[in-house]
């Protein structure tokens, strides 16, 4: 897709994203899913707004953060958040195992997405969620949301 039929769409999905908006997405490096080739911008069709009304990002808030950000429709990951990468992906690996969410692969991009108990969020049924898992859990397990 090209910025206008990509604007088109967003429009289509409820999003009021300008020209502008996008083409300061595209310069901050902040729309995932997209390839340059010279002035020419391919935006591919699972590449989705980036998740920049962040509010929280401690404790229980960081976890309500994401989920808000994934249920807006929204792209969630790593560099948008001022913490490491290690710490965002700790997260997300605790909402996917709690089944809170699910990642899902598109090319090299891994993006997190609503599973059906995704609305259903609380910091409480996470806590639970987590305490019944018994296997023990290597942080890394592949899961790499970011750039």
């Amino acid at each position: 897709m090209n910025k206008q039929q990509y604007i088109e769409y967003l429009h289509q999905q409820g999003f009021k994203t300008t020209i502008k908006t996008l083409d300061s997405w595209i310069e901050e490096n902040k729309l995932r899913g997209i390839s340059k080739d010279g002035d020419e911008i391919d935006i591919k069709p699972y590449a989705l707004p980036p998740y920049l009304s962040r509010k929280s990002v401690k404790g229980e808030g960081f976890y309500k953060s994401i989920i808000n950000g994934v249920l807006k429709g929204y792209d969630v990951y790593a560099e948008l958040y001022p913490c490491d990468k290690e710490t965002f992906n700790s997260r997300a690996v605790d909402l996917v195992q709690a089944g809170f969410l699910q990642i899902e692969k598109h090319d090299d991009l891994q993006y997190l997405a609503m599973t059906l108990k995704t609305s259903s969020f609380s910091p409480s049924l996470l806590k639970k969620a987590l305490e019944n898992i018994k296997v023990s859990v290597n942080f890394n397990i592949g899961i790499n949301i970011g750039k």
